[in-house]
């Protein structure tokens, strides 16, 4: 059983801490097959084990045995389990608030500053800006979408177009009116341009699209095969991990051509294979609003097989302009729990730019920051 699927039985409302910390314990010791008297709940999260799921799944676990909400950054902003049963055992009952769409999660609350829509990556969900959002301050409302896997009549979504459709109209359950901020992550950044595109096309407005490192496919492209035969004979002369870097080329093209492998079950793999696809054949439209790219600094070694456009192709889409904001990390690190905090800050400092004033209208022009 899961941690999302576990309760124990009780009245919901206010617990003491003690009883908290138990059901914790209790559901750690479940998951991960230890007894229950091996886990210290005094010690620092990190040095217990939990993985990112079971971090989800607790959160998730917790609503349902607290009866009420609980933020899903929950096992990122405490130190200790003690913590957490502190912290929740001092809550009174929150007040009901509406419910959220399908396919959307809560990841900082309605604060001062207006709220942002996040698009995560290839397979991903909500939870996947977890961490980013922890660092953008208790005052930055932030919710995380899911990428749907099919229609209102349960028909399998194949099209990027179709995809932001659903994501765009779930946003829009949550706020009616915008102007919307809307950021994306890799294929998520595909998503958040043909939801703001789509968003505008309804005659809404979008005050910021930012994209974290997604290239069109225009600002991608391979090079020709004799380009690529001289490469590789480049890296096997003059590496010094040459055959641990031919493996990775050979597990990285497996990979692609067998997403189900490291995928947690066959359907979810047929999803991202879906995914990949829609990708591949979405074509960009002119957008007349400006764009934000956030540029990983770091490059895998096989990215030099393929022409990179400085703009990941997006400068020749954004009619309103483009700026380009160089960021620490490589693709797949930007949001992961080393590169947040510099990513949030990146993201924060360009929504305080956005922020409209009388005096000073917004006309983003290409620029590389670092």
């Amino acid at each position: 059983m899961s941690l999302m699927e576990s309760k124990l039985p009780g009245t919901h409302g206010c617990r003491k801490a003690c009883d908290i910390r138990g059901w914790i314990v209790a559901e750690l010791a479940k998951s991960m097959n230890v007894a229950a008297s091996q886990i210290d709940a005094f010690a620092p999260l990190h040095s217990l084990g939990i993985d990112s799921l079971a971090a989800i799944g607790l959160s998730g676990g917790l609503a349902s045995y607290l009866g009420r909400d609980v933020p899903a950054t929950l096992m990122w902003d405490y130190e200790s389990i003690e913590a957490i049963a502190q912290a929740l055992a001092e809550q009174p009952t929150a007040p009901a608030r509406p419910r959220l769409p399908q396919g959307v999660l809560e990841l900082q609350p309605p604060g001062q500053r207006p709220q942002i829509f996040c698009f995560p990556g290839i397979g991903g969900q909500g939870e996947d800006f977890a961490l980013l959002a922890r660092h953008l301050g208790p005052t930055q409302a932030c919710y995380g979408l899911a990428i749907p896997e099919s229609d209102e009549q349960g028909q399998p979504v194949s099209r990027i177009e179709q995809m932001a459709s659903i994501m765009a109209a779930r946003l829009c359950e949550v706020e009616s009116e915008g102007p919307y901020q809307l950021v994306g992550y890799s294929l998520g950044g595909l998503l958040a341009f043909e939801a703001a595109a789509q968003i505008t096309a309804a005659g809404k407005s979008v005050s910021m699209l930012a994209i974290f490192d997604t290239f069109t496919p225009e600002g991608k492209t391979l090079r020709p095969r004799w380009q690529r035969l001289l490469l590789h004979a480049w890296f096997l002369a003059t590496r010094k991990d040459r055959l641990q870097q031919w493996y990775d080329l050979m597990e990285n093209r497996l990979e692609a051509r067998q997403p189900d492998l490291n995928a947690r079950s066959i359907g979810q793999g047929e999803f991202i294979s879906r995914c990949r696809q829609a990708s591949a054949q979405y074509q960009p439209r002119p957008y007349p609003g400006s764009i934000t790219l956030f540029r990983a600094t770091e490059r895998s070694p096989q990215s030099a097989f393929f022409k990179l456009d400085e703009s990941n192709g997006w400068r020749s889409v954004a009619r309103g302009g483009i700026r380009i904001i160089d960021i620490p990390g490589g693709h797949t690190s930007l949001i992961d729990s080393a590169h947040a905090p510099t990513s949030a800050a990146a993201l924060l400092a360009e929504l305080d730019r956005n922020v409209p004033t009388p005096d000073a209208p917004n006309s983003p022009e290409l620029t590389t920051m670092m």
